[in-house]
């Protein structure tokens, strides 16, 4: 997939590690060419922390330690010691919200993958991805906060996730969170610059009349309907938008696409294949589908990107489950 090319450049970048036990806390090795330099200039200019970052750091008991000892963000690095940052969000009280997720954490959406910075998760059909008007504790966030927490002991509201991207309610498939506030920002970057893929697969109304098994691609602004809430359309005027697609196989009156995104616009994949002239199957927005009864046939079946410190390569391919409808 397109960002490939610079998987070893990522792969050179595990300059850090992690304590042994802590979850939420990081060690650097500071080097002779590292000598001299403030605690601030090391972690922002060399280790890609944002300001925001290294601020809410130093405000935390054992945010910044130079050899288990918290120091300032002026500190003066000398080669040999160790560097210890603390990447935990700040606690918060069980609010009401939590108390809501607790009520409505029945269905547990499948963990894909899980490390300590990174979370991946199944999202069925149906299912809101984030707290919005209306969805509080039913949202595929709060599960997952609530099922953290269980397992680990913790309070919900102290388990932070951060979505990389979404999903709409009607589509189902892989899910991407961060861990904290430091995975998400180098995971959004990847995103940004091509090395975060994802890869849907969608069944279509009807047979495509140009038969071939080459990537076509869609490029065609999509704008909002004016006057009506969450409706999206092709418009001149519109958002640039661009999507990748081929045939994957071909039923009696349906055809089965894999498809990826250039870029990320609201409903975007249904509204280019509306567009073309092949609704997603059960799309109630688009298609023939009954709102209420039918969802989108669409599934984010795939997923690659890079740990976010260790540089390392993670590919989650879910084709078949995709394809079985879950």
């Amino acid at each position: 997939m397109r960002g490939e090319k610079k998987m070893k450049k990522e792969e050179t970048e595990d300059a850090a590690w992690r304590m042994e036990g802590a979850a939420h806390r990081l060690q650097f090795q500071i080097e002779a060419a590292d000598q001299g330099e403030t605690v601030w200039n090391y972690l922002t200019r060399k280790k890609g922390f944002t300001k925001m970052q290294v601020k809410r750091m130093k405000f935390q008991q054992g945010g910044i330690c130079i050899n288990q000892k918290q120091v300032r963000v002026t500190y003066v690095l000398a080669a040999g010691e160790r560097l210890e940052v603390s990447l935990a969000a700040p606690k918060q009280k069980k609010s009401k919200l939590q108390a809501e997720s607790e009520m409505n954490s029945g269905m547990m959406p499948d963990i894909l993958y899980e490390d300590m910075d990174v979370l991946a998760v199944w999202k069925p059909h149906g299912m809101i991805l984030h707290p919005s008007h209306g969805h509080h504790g039913d949202t595929l966030m709060d599960r997952m906060q609530v099922r953290l927490a269980q397992r680990d002991g913790l309070e919900a509201a102290d388990v932070p996730l951060y979505s990389i991207g979404r999903l709409d309610s009607d589509t189902s498939g892989i899910v991407v969170f961060a861990r904290n506030q430091v995975a998400a920002q180098r995971l959004w970057q990847q995103r940004m610059d091509g090395r975060f893929q994802k890869q849907y697969l969608a069944k279509c109304e009807g047979h495509f009349q140009k038969k071939t098994d080459e990537e076509q691609c869609i490029s065609q602004p999509v704008a909002p309907v004016p006057g009506e809430l969450n409706r999206m359309r092709v418009d001149p005027a519109g958002k640039h938008a661009v999507t990748y697609c081929r045939i994957w196989r071909e039923m009696e009156n349906e055809t089965w696409l894999l498809l990826h995104l250039e870029t990320g616009r609201t409903h975007q994949i249904r509204v280019h294949m509306a567009w073309m002239g092949y609704p997603l199957v059960g799309d109630s927005l688009y298609g023939n589908g009954k709102a209420g009864e039918t969802c989108a046939a669409l599934t984010a079946c795939s997923a690659v990107f890079f740990q976010p410190f260790t540089g390392k390569r993670i590919l989650l391919n879910y084709l078949d489950k995709a394809e079985r409808g879950e």
